[in-house]
């Protein structure tokens, strides 16, 4: 279980923390071990194993990396508003987000040289509403920005002003998708299938998502304590070989190399 003082989670006034970008750049979010750390949390709630307290401090924890990287990757999408689009562009350069020429990076040298960080809650909370009213808006075509990257960066919006719980917000950040698949596919460490298959098997109860856990991940057995490890069972896990990746799944991704996939 993740482990942290309360303090470090917390924002003013009791509203979540503002985005922390360079979190997310220094590490990616491994969503795998964040889902079967917030189930884990959720079921030793349920169990009476963890107090309220300690689920609370859990939950914000994954909440504050999850926020932080949406706030990161709705940024990033934002670099394919055309240039024709002059009032928009500059509207985001008055909250600090200079777009620069239309085309000119790609996704991870844009965040690199763009990215709006270290700005006050006013100027955060401003700058996610107007790229969520944006990518409302009628500049888009194919399967970039649009509908569901307004989606995103609204779900965010709302647990910044604290108008959903941090629970609720990482429930649903698992299940939320852009054009082309889930939100975490764009610098995280992820396998949209292996994912399907983790939330199919929470549907399921708790010890299925261990089991899907030692099955479908890569060096998924590795994510399981020892107390997980019995409920799964200890001679099935000790058997188990180390399961081969999806065809599917997309090799470890390095920030310096890295160029993104069409969107």
């Amino acid at each position: 279980m993740v482990s942290v003082d309360a303090t470090t989670v917390a924002g003013p006034s009791s509203l979540p923390p503002l985005p922390d970008t360079a979190m997310i750049m220094d590490s990616y979010v491994i969503v795998d071990h964040m889902l079967l750390e917030f189930y884990t949390a959720v079921h030793y709630l349920e169990t009476k194993e963890i107090s309220q307290k300690e689920f609370d401090t859990v939950v914000a924890t994954i909440a504050h990396r999850f926020a932080s990287y949406q706030y990161i990757i709705i940024q990033g999408e934002m670099r394919h508003l055309e240039d024709k689009w002059v009032a928009e562009r500059d509207s985001l350069i008055e909250l600090g987000l200079d777009l620069g020429a239309y085309g000119s990076l790609n996704r991870h040298n844009f965040i690199k040289s763009k990215l709006v960080s270290g700005a006050s809650r006013e100027q955060t909370l401003a700058l996610v509403e107007r790229l969520a009213n944006i990518f409302y808006g009628p500049y888009w075509q194919g399967s970039i920005g649009g509908k569901p990257w307004g989606d995103i960066a609204m779900l965010l919006l709302h647990y910044l002003h604290g108008e959903i719980s941090p629970m609720l917000y990482v429930d649903r950040c698992f299940n939320i998708r852009h054009n082309c698949g889930r939100s975490f596919n764009k610098i995280s460490q992820f396998c949209e299938r292996a994912l399907d298959d983790l939330l199919d098997a929470r549907e399921r109860g708790y010890v299925d998502l261990l089991h899907a856990v030692a099955n479908n991940l890569l060096n998924g057995v590795q994510l399981l304590d020892d107390k997980q490890r019995a409920l799964v069972g200890t001679t099935t896990m000790s058997a188990m070989p180390t399961p081969p990746p999806h065809e599917d799944e997309e090799e470890e991704l390095d920030p310096e190399d890295y160029e993104p996939e069409e969107e």
